[in-house]
């Protein structure tokens, strides 16, 4: 007596069904997680332009603060040139002499 296998000739319906099936779990797996990934890049976006737009007023509160303390330091200097003119002659020949002489010994320490 011979025997053979028992099989059952699988049909397209089924295969279709279990893919279909398996997709659905995967699309009900991947949509929470996408959706998680939306709302965290949406929230690291609002993050950085706040950043951003907080820096940037800084820079801009920085540079208008700079630039209105050189003004009154010009006006100072110069206020102090109109009253001591020897005075700040004598000064700017005294720094350019400093920095003459460090210029020189800087320049003989190189050629050693």
């Amino acid at each position: 007596m011979s025997t053979t296998p028992n099989t059952t000739p699988t049909s397209s319906s089924t295969i279709s069904g279990a893919a279909s099936a398996a997709a659905d779990k995967a699309a009900s797996v991947v949509q929470p997680v996408a959706e998680a990934v939306a709302k965290e890049a949406a929230r690291f976006g609002e993050m950085a332009e706040s950043w951003w737009t907080r820096n940037a007023q800084m820079a801009k509160s920085a540079a208008v603060h700079v630039k209105d303390e050189a003004a009154a330091l010009n006006d100072r200097t110069q206020r102090y040139v109109r009253d001591e003119p020897v005075k700040s002659m004598l000064v700017a020949a005294a720094v350019g002499a400093a920095l003459t002489g460090l210029i020189v010994l800087l320049a003989k320490q190189r050629d050693r």
